[in-house]
């Protein structure tokens, strides 16, 4: 499985995280086909970009700035490998952390078919979760 349409896109997504949705959940798909990324390309520019090593502001650059850093990273990642026409199927969520908090990390649908979280605050080795690793609940909002 290499790409996917957004319609196919949305019902893995609405299938892997049917347990962490909110009612309501918004999800916004931009495109009509998207790449599904293998998990070694997503580690390789965690470790490139290394945007974990940057200063944490409340409000100025917190949580939902990491990840929307990072999802430009991947954006911007198809000048590297012109040979993938598709946009990436990788963009962010937003959803209560621990049932405490807001909070906004990256998501991803990798090669292998499977959602995937990726928490940009977080070392390369310790960022990417699986959906049962992930905390992030009511998820009420998916861009990608």
């Amino acid at each position: 499985m290499a790409e996917l349409g957004s319609f196919d896109l949305e019902t893995v997504l609405r299938e892997q995280l049917k347990d962490k949705l909110a009612p309501g959940v918004c999800m916004h798909l931009a495109d009509e086909r998207y790449w599904l990324t293998p998990l070694h390309d997503v580690v390789d520019l965690l470790n490139r970009e290394r945007i974990d090593q940057r200063e944490f502001r409340d409000e100025v650059r917190d949580c939902d700035d990491f990840a929307l850093i990072l999802h430009a990273r991947m954006v911007e990642s198809q000048q590297i490998n012109t040979k993938r026409k598709l946009p990436h199927a990788f963009g962010q969520v937003w959803g209560m952390a621990g049932g405490q908090f807001g909070h906004a990390i990256n998501i991803m649908v990798n090669s292998d078919g499977a959602v995937r979280f990726i928490e940009p605050q977080f070392a390369p080795d310790e960022s990417v979760m699986t959906v049962a690793e992930c905390d992030l609940t009511a998820i009420w909002m998916i861009r990608i």
